[in-house]
């Protein structure tokens, strides 16, 4: 599936059940994200316990403590040889971000060594086209957040989305990336 097509499917799903989360500015975001996505998958709520919800809060401290670091690291490196690279720092970023982007997805399935996991699946489905997938969902999801009225809509359809292509790509398939 492209961006386009999981965007599509994902804005249609997401109009017919527009449950939202919340608690967008929680410290327990990445928990509250995870429950979002859990339930969206169809998948029993495990993450009411305790042990669960450090899970999500580790991950998610690890993916984007690494993603964020990247990203700063190639900023300041851009700044010192020529400031008009700046904004590749961003690409930077999702190229970092991408080998993580079913961690979630895998935590909630119960997935051993989700990281490994996660970035074996990135390799599989191929570096660029995945690259190029979730910059062009990334892209819509921050384009939302300009908006007044509903600002983390399309945030919440961009995730959908990320949930969607885990679904159809890789969940059905596990075994066959372990």
């Amino acid at each position: 599936m492209n961006s386009r097509q999981l965007l599509r499917i994902s804005t249609t799903l997401f109009e017919a059940r527009p449950k939202q989360v919340k608690a967008v500015f929680s410290p327990h975001i990445f928990t509250i994200g995870a429950q979002w996505m859990a339930e969206r998958m169809g998948v029993e709520n495990r993450s009411d316990k305790h042990d669960h919800n450090q899970l999500f809060i580790y991950y998610g401290l690890l993916k984007y403590g690494i993603c964020v670091t990247v990203f700063l690291g190639a900023f300041f490196l851009f700044w010192h040889l020529q400031p008009l690279l700046i904004p590749l720092s961003i690409l930077v970023f999702y190229l970092c971000e991408i080998h993580f982007l079913f961690l979630f997805p895998l935590l909630i399935d119960q997935v051993p060594r989700p990281v490994c996991a996660s970035v074996r699946m990135t390799y599989r489905m191929g570096l660029i086209r995945t690259a190029f997938t979730v910059m062009h969902i990334g892209f819509f999801m921050v384009s939302g957040l300009f908006q007044y009225k509903n600002p983390f809509k399309k945030w919440h359809i961009g995730c959908l989305a990320i949930v969607i292509w885990y679904q159809h790509e890789i969940r059905n398939r596990l075994p066959a990336y372990l």
